[in-house]
């Protein structure tokens, strides 16, 4: 799949490849992949370490920032992840902080007050006090993420 992304197109930014072996700036030469089943567990298992392993980078300042694809939580579950989804167990490796979803592209950025969860739930969890923290934790990416030292935020209801 790596090799497919990057026959689309350049990408100017060095690459570290987690759950595959690969490490470099590319692949060095194209290869045969053998395509092999795994048991959920196992597949959430390389999910989860490679998630892990990201996120050590990061913090280390080894990497700027993890692309990730979807990650199936249920299989996460069965490898011993117990988080609801990507988004919470990213803020159990960064240390327990409080963290919110961001899309970005160029001016962009919006931030979610929920992630995925039942549509049932939602009401329960847009709350005065997520919004607000949503809000706060937005301010200070932009702020030092994008060098907006004072942020506006449009809230959507």
């Amino acid at each position: 799949m790596i090799e497919k992304a990057l026959a689309l197109g350049p990408l100017d930014a060095d690459l570290v490849f987690l759950g595959s072996g690969e490490r470099g700036a590319a692949p060095s030469m194209p290869r045969r992949v053998r395509s092999r089943s795994l048991l959920p567990e196992q597949a959430g298992r390389i999910a989860g370490e490679a998630v892990t392993e990201a996120v050590r980078l990061a913090l280390a300042g080894d990497v700027d920032a993890i692309v990730t694809g979807p990650v199936h939580k249920h299989a996460l579950h069965l490898a011993g992840f117990r988080y609801p989804g990507l988004t919470e167990l990213l803020s159990h490796l960064a240390g327990d902080v409080d963290v919110a979803m961001m899309l970005a592209a160029g001016k962009l950025r919006v931030v979610l007050v929920t992630t995925h969860i039942p549509l049932k739930d939602v009401a329960a969890q847009v709350t005065t006090d997520r919004v607000v923290r949503c809000g706060r934790i937005t301010e200070r990416a932009c702020a030092t993420g994008w060098g907006i030292t004072a942020p506006r935020l449009a809230s959507v209801p």
